[in-house]
């Protein structure tokens, strides 16, 4: 399926479904005001909603600590390098410091890529019912640029590992 002039979409016949936590970490409230609010507007126009979560959020972590380490972390070093990045975020250097001594045998390797597909598999179903779908994408509000500041990206993770479009919409903004 193509896409479709944006004005000639009817808001009425759109099924929307809408979730502003995974169960995993609760984003902040100005987070969830904001899913809230999107859906609201929607909803306003006419559109049906739901409040249900896209499932899948339990295998993130299973799936991503062993492809991430998979290379012992290569991949990431070699970006790293290609670029010039000579700082990085604590964060950062910890993902690089489990990669090293994370690489997993075959059979749990193996098992990280059943979980993949199958989230990739109870993903599509849930979105056979669902033309859009609103969600935070991370836990909290991004920083002011040049900040940082303990978010939960988990949330942007799923997508990743399915292969799907998504954008964010900023829809307001903080005290911060």
């Amino acid at each position: 399926m193509g896409l479709e002039e944006p004005s000639g979409v009817n808001l009425k016949s759109l099924r929307i479904a809408f979730f502003t936590g995974h169960g995993k970490s609760a984003p902040d409230a100005n987070i969830v005001k904001a899913v809230q609010s999107a859906a609201k507007v929607l909803a306003e126009e006419g559109s049906p909603s739901e409040e249900k979560c896209l499932p899948g959020f339990d295998l993130i972590d299973p799936i991503l600590s062993v492809i991430n380490a998979g290379d012992g972390g290569e991949y990431y070093l070699n970006l790293l390098r290609r670029y010039g990045t000579t700082r990085m975020h604590p964060d950062t250097v910890a993902l690089l410091l489990r990669s090293r001594t994370g690489v997993a045998p075959g059979r749990k390797y193996a098992e990280a890529l059943l979980n993949w597909d199958q989230l990739k598999e109870s993903a599509s179903k849930f979105m056979d019912t669902v033309e859009l779908l609103i969600c935070p994408p991370a836990s909290a509000a991004a920083p002011k640029h040049g900040g940082t500041h303990e978010m939960d990206f988990s949330y942007s993770y799923l997508f990743n590992l399915l292969g799907w479009p998504a954008a964010v919409v900023r829809v307001g903004t903080t005290a911060d």
